[in-house]
């Protein structure tokens, strides 16, 4: 649980800022969940979207807003990028930003 509340309250994009204080983020989602087009959840009511991350991290502490990493090329330093079902997550799409990887994923 640890690991799934660090990776996606803290990176996660959601209806309020980092910095926005706790007591107006229920506000702020509730406007975002009323603005979904008609057919956003699929077959389900909005009420599905209460089974998303958002609503676990209404309470994660706020933060001062940070620099993102930008556009730019990243550093060209040896990465060690592991894949399988049990890893955290690192989208495929980021293979091509870092050309020094070495990928182990068991095959």
């Amino acid at each position: 649980m640890g690991l799934f509340t660090a990776t996606v309250c803290d990176d996660g994009p959601f209806p309020w800022a980092p910095e926005t204080p706790l007591g107006q983020r229920p506000g702020l989602l509730a406007t975002a969940r009323s603005a979904l087009p008609r057919g956003s959840t699929g077959p389900f009511g909005i009420w599905a979207t209460d089974l998303g991350p958002a609503p676990f991290c209404l309470l994660w502490p706020t933060q001062a807003r940070r620099p993102g990493i930008g556009s730019g090329p990243l550093p060209n330093v040896p990465v060690l990028v592991f894949a399988g079902s049990a890893t955290s997550g690192h989208p495929p799409r980021m293979r091509p930003r870092l050309p020094r990887a070495s990928r182990r994923d068991g095959s």
